[in-house]
């Protein structure tokens, strides 16, 4: 299992929003489609990204937090791929 919350302006906001999923597919496509209320074709799931190395989030007791990275938001392509996320695959055999 993955766990999956979006950026937001508080952790208690992000963690409302928390999803679980069984691929790293599974989550980029939920991601994606998340984004399309904000406006069609910002990103694809090949802009995606995830962070090597995890860290821990002690707040929420995620112990392997990892980033999720977009490089691209409508036309403007990053030079640095900007965090719109994170994950975890404690639980998972990923």
């Amino acid at each position: 299992m993955i766990k999956y919350r979006p950026v937001r302006s508080t952790l208690s906001e992000a963690m409302e929003e928390e999803q679980f999923f069984d691929t790293i597919d599974a989550m980029f496509d939920y991601i994606v489609k998340d984004w399309q209320q904000f406006g069609n074709d910002l990103f694809s799931k090949e802009d995606l990204s995830i962070e090597e190395k995890p860290g821990k989030d002690k707040r929420i007791n995620w112990k392997e937090c990892r980033e999720v990275y977009v490089k691209r938001m409508g036309q403007e392509m990053y030079t640095t791929p900007q965090c719109i996320g994170y994950c975890s695959f404690e639980d998972s055999n990923v």
